[in-house]
């Protein structure tokens, strides 16, 4: 296979395995949607289950969807329905002698996938660096049948052992550039030697949205979250801050929209506390800016995080946020000026944040209109395009 010199003629293969809606789906669809125009045709392929309806009805018109089927651990524990569940660790070692299966499987359909549509660059997303052993399979058999621009998005460096730094290093050797979301994250491939040039940092884009509806004026009634509903986001700590809040402000609601695997141990916090007027789970919502309106602040809590568009699109609504120092929330945020810092885990952070929005009406103004600004200028889907069309032509 021969690359072009020029993106006219050029077929890309984009492909996801992802099985978990969210920011890692949504940047790779964007990602696709602002490929260079000139592109003669972009396959989308992906696990069967990666896409939702929703999501594959984005993809512009120029991509054509491939499906096909992808076997490793997790996207068995996920078609048993037994990822999470108690006996999940003993079903591990099981199909793990399954392994070697797996990847000749693998290598098969991705054969079948690579010689029919011969493309000129491979666009993988991974999420967690190295990512599962079928994405380095595809990396693989596309530098052995000589695709030589292979680019992986990923989200971050996973933690390392000694077999994981063997597979570490040839998947190193197999992807030509490495595009991460945010600075900070290529910081720490940098520190676990990923070679500077190989890296890319192309920030998420926000498209501009109507600002009827929403004011930053408000008086602060009604706290809000939105996102996946799990541990790492650190919602109890939200709860947790809210309660000491609630001391002072009786008045105040928290609406917390999202789903994820650890709702019920959220409800079990609002029902044992005694919130069950004060906090509402409100569930998946379709339009976040409907959502936004409801609201007069956004805490985003999370334990660590890379870029979250929930963030970028809270300021795009001119809302003030409150969000912990984790991932690429500091290139979003510069503490007292586009938002307000806290450290993770710190639930009187939060409310002592919280205590000062409401106490400042002032202040949530110029930080919710600072914000609006940051995203406008730095975070416009323009930019988006500009940098992968930069990606893409760079050889």
């Amino acid at each position: 296979m021969k690359k072009n010199n020029t993106n006219q003629g050029q077929v890309i293969i984009a492909f996801t395995e992802n099985h978990l809606g969210g920011g890692s789906n949504r940047y790779f669809i964007e990602a696709v949607n602002n490929l260079p125009e000139d592109i003669q045709k972009i396959i989308v392929s992906t696990n069967t289950e990666a896409l939702s309806i929703t999501e594959k009805k984005s993809l512009n018109e120029k991509t054509h969807y491939h499906p096909i089927p992808i076997y490793n651990l997790y996207s068995i524990y996920l078609s048993w329905g037994i990822y999470h569940k108690k006996y999940w660790k003993l079903s591990k070692i099981v199909l793990l002698a399954f392994t070697p299966l797996f990847v000749l499987v693998n290598l098969f359909n991705y054969g079948k996938l690579l010689l029919t549509y011969k493309p000129d660059l491979l666009f993988i997303i991974s999420g967690g660096f190295p990512g599962p052993h079928s994405t380095f399979v595809l990396a693989l058999l596309g530098k052995i049948l000589g695709i030589k621009n292979i680019v992986g998005v990923v989200s971050e460096p996973l933690q390392r052992t000694f077999l994981h730094n063997i597979y570490y290093s040839l998947v190193k050797k197999t992807w030509d550039k490495i595009v991460v979301n945010c600075a900070s994250i290529g910081e720490k491939f940098i520190e676990q030697g990923i070679p500077q040039k190989k890296l890319y940092v192309i920030f998420n884009g926000i498209e501009p949205v109507n600002t009827k509806g929403f004011s930053s004026n408000k008086v602060i009634q009604t706290i809000g979250y939105v996102g996946r509903i799990d541990q790492q986001k650190g919602l109890q700590h939200l709860i947790e801050g809210f309660v000491i809040c609630l001391k002072k402000y009786p008045h105040l609601k928290l609406l917390i929209a999202g789903s994820g695997t650890y709702k019920s141990a959220v409800e079990d916090s609002i029902v044992r506390l005694h919130l069950q007027k004060n906090i509402e789970l409100v569930g998946f919502v379709e339009n976040v800016y409907d959502f936004f309106k409801k609201i007069d602040v956004f805490v985003f809590p999370s334990l660590h995080e890379g870029l979250p568009y929930s963030v970028m699109e809270a300021m795009n609504a001119q809302l003030p946020v409150i969000a912990t120092n984790v991932g690429g929330i500091a290139e979003l945020i510069t503490n007292e000026v586009e938002g307000l810092i806290v450290n993770v885990k710190s639930s009187e952070e939060i409310a002592f944040a919280l205590e000062r929005l409401i106490s400042q009406p002032s202040l949530a103004h110029r930080l919710s209109k600072s914000g609006y600004n940051k995203v406008q200028i730095s975070f416009s889907m323009d930019r988006l395009k500009s940098h992968i069309e930069q990606l893409i032509l760079a050889h």
